[in-house]
């Protein structure tokens, strides 16, 4: 198991607002498969959900002030 990183990588996931369509967007690994959403609270609790439920992962959240991460590890504490 140790050496197959499919299973050890971090799944990214990008929370950012789009101003062309004025609502919010999350995004998986890449921004391929992308959904949209008119609230940032809907939108934010959406990406914990997704981010917690697929550990390890990272959140990363893009506002206009700078960026944040938060980071799921594999075995919660």
């Amino acid at each position: 198991m140790k050496r197959n990183h499919r299973l050890l990588q971090q799944k990214r996931f990008q929370l950012w607002y789009d101003e062309k369509n004025s609502c919010w967007k999350l995004s998986k690994e890449t921004r391929k498969k992308v959904k949209e959403f008119e609230d940032y609270d809907k939108a934010y609790a959406k990406a914990l959900k997704e981010a917690r439920s697929s550990r390890p992962s990272k959140l990363e959240v893009i506002k206009e002030t700078g960026s944040r991460f938060e980071i799921f590890p594999r075995n919660p504490i």
